[in-house]
């Protein structure tokens, strides 16, 4: 599918964009995460965010994109609130505008500056800053989780990240957080991390991501995460798989300041129901 033919596909509205839903981070053990990209000719008007926002639905996140010269210019939302840093979401607009033959190159959200680059096998790559990570000096309360971590870091400012590591080769999977504790307790998003060193020699590591002070109790992929990991497990090449209901599997390259991330992604095109 073309760029021509997209923005002038029989489901482009009036003002000139079209919306399309986006699978990232899937594969055939993980249903990954979702974003509902609609593909723009400029800045959104705030009616234009409204109806992009009344058409989420399952959508983890909600993106508003258009190209300034080859520059993609890339807005996040979830439930109508600004996403910082939404890895899913920039990854899922770059895809949808590869199709329409731009050029992998840089990226720009509200506040922060990427860049997007292929592979020889196809895949589009992330490259973000390097979020450094850092011992927490303070205690973790005994009541956010059912078993207590082993270690813990501090990433970002104090709305930033908090990550919680378990021994090698515990299931992530079976943790149950308290989130009224946690939500009530720290602005801090609460990354919650084990690694599973595999026989051949690969890294991998296993998270969960719990933020519910911002209305996400438990996010399904998180590309943000997976960065902030990268910094504090210090492997050059991680395998990343979030253990959340959905799951998704995460590739993370850590590079000097930089870190990149890579997963699958899958597009289709979805009817446009006005909103009343």
């Amino acid at each position: 599918m073309n760029c021509k033919s997209m923005l002038h596909h029989q489901q482009t509205i009036a003002s000139g964009y079209l919306p399309l839903r986006i699978t990232v981070f899937a594969d055939k053990c993980a249903a990954g995460t979702r974003a509902l990209v609609c593909l723009a000719k400029g800045p959104p008007r705030q009616d234009e965010l409204h109806a992009m926002w009344a058409m989420e639905m399952d959508a983890e996140a909600c993106c508003w994109t258009w190209l300034d010269g080859n520059r993609l210019q890339v807005r996040c939302y979830h439930a109508g609130i600004p996403i910082e840093f939404c890895g899913h979401g920039l990854l899922a607009s770059a895809y949808a505008w590869r199709h329409c033959h731009w050029t992998a190159g840089a990226v720009q959200s509200a506040t922060q500056s990427y860049r997007v680059s292929d592979s020889a096998d196809g895949s589009l790559w992330l490259h973000c800053p390097r979020i450094a990570t850092q011992p927490a000096e303070e205690p973790i309360p005994p009541t956010w989780f059912d078993h207590p971590p082993c270690a813990s870091a501090l990433a970002g400012p104090d709305n930033g990240y908090w990550i919680l590591r378990w021994p090698d080769g515990f299931d992530i999977a079976t943790l149950q957080p308290d989130l009224a504790q946690i939500s009530h307790c720290t602005r801090r998003a609460i990354i919650a991390t084990a690694s599973n060193p595999l026989s051949d020699g690969a890294y991998r590591v296993s998270l969960r991501y719990f933020a519910p002070q911002y209305g996400n109790p438990e996010d399904s992929v998180t590309g943000s995460a997976c960065v902030v990991l990268a910094d504090y497990w210090r492997q050059p090449q991680l395998v990343l798989q979030q253990r959340s209901l959905r799951g998704g599997t995460i590739e993370a390259q850590l590079n000097g300041d930089s870190v990149a991330i890579s997963g699958q992604l899958a597009m289709e095109t979805i009817p446009w129901r006005h909103s009343s």
